[in-house]
């Protein structure tokens, strides 16, 4: 709009100053590309007339980006259960159950909608392609879970009903929400960006009197075409392992001898054990659950996704 008047305008008869142009750039027909976070302010003229829009730029540095592990603000979680019999608790394990995470215990007793809720404002980086929910039942069922998720431009949270739920019994899940199907490329930008309000766990035949403990991994926005090598953790050969996260095989690049390289899932349980070498780098993983795990070699420690 240019006075009252509304115009039709070519890009490429604009010319664009960026205010920082460390953070973006304008191509000459207009096309912004985010260079590094931050804001800028794109400014051109039609006219005499001065027009400038702000743009906020947020790139993920990495697939998996945690809004929330669960163990590290504990004490931000609001946890309300349908019954204060129920016992609810949510803590840090000790003993080396659970190497990241914390867990979610209570003890059931019969309540109409059964239900424990975890609220947390959490603002979501970026727009990502899903947001993951990294969990272990135990020997829960679960008929559903949801999600509470409130964006930029709406006044009411919106609700996300996952169910129904298939997930393996003691053992590591990730329950995926995929915000592309949520959210079309036409509303992306207007949704941005999206503010995670809580989470609801439903369980389903669950037994009166029984205390039911919950593994809760972390709470992730996941973004796809990232691919980041993640180096072991004070490795004395500055080892990487890539590709992270993978579907079939994990790479461990740098091996100088023969060693061994363990697989732990996020109990620490050990799931296997191998011996890798400058020739025999590739561990094949297409067999193990999707899910965090822990690849222990050299010394080091390093946490990786199977999807």
């Amino acid at each position: 709009t240019v006075g009252n008047e509304q115009v039709l305008l070519e890009n490429s008869g604009f010319s664009f100053v960026v205010d920082n142009p460390d953070i973006c750039s304008v191509s000459e027909n207009g096309v912004v590309k985010g260079l590094s976070d931050g804001s800028s302010t794109v400014r051109t003229e039609v006219d005499s007339k001065s027009l400038s829009v702000k743009v906020n730029v947020e790139i993920p540095k990495e697939a998996d980006m945690a809004l929330s592990n669960f163990a590290s603000d504990l004490g931000a979680w609001e946890i309300t259960a349908s019954s204060d019999k129920w016992n609810t608790t949510l803590s840090t394990p000790t003993g080396g159950e659970f190497p990241v995470g914390a867990r979610l215990s209570f003890t059931y007793s019969t309540a109409r909608n059964a239900n424990i809720r975890l609220s947390q404002p959490l603002r979501i980086f970026s727009l990502p392609q899903s947001l993951d929910l990294h969990i272990n039942p135990g020997d829960l069922e679960m008929e559903k879970l949801t999600f509470l998720i409130l964006p930029a431009n709406e006044s009411k949270e919106r609700v996300f009903n996952m169910s129904p739920l298939k997930l393996t019994p003691d053992a590591d899940n990730i329950i995926s929400l995929n915000i592309d199907s949520i959210f079309p490329p036409q509303e992306k930008m207007a949704a941005y960006p999206l503010m995670f309000s809580a989470l609801t766990i439903y369980p389903n035949n669950a037994v009166t009197g029984k205390t039911y403990d919950l593994w809760l991994g972390g709470l992730y926005a996941h973004y796809d075409n990232v691919s980041v090598a993640l180096p072991v953790l004070e490795s004395p050969t500055r080892l990487n392992v890539y590709p992270n996260p993978t579907r079939e095989s994990l790479v461990v690049d740098g091996l100088t001898g023969y060693t061994i390289a363990t697989i732990y899932d996020l109990r620490g349980r050990e799931i296997r054990q191998e011996t890798v070498y400058p020739d025999h780098n590739r561990l094949y993983i297409a067999d193990l659950p999707a899910g965090n795990y822990l690849l222990e070699v050299e010394g080091g420690m390093v946490q990786f996704i199977i999807r």
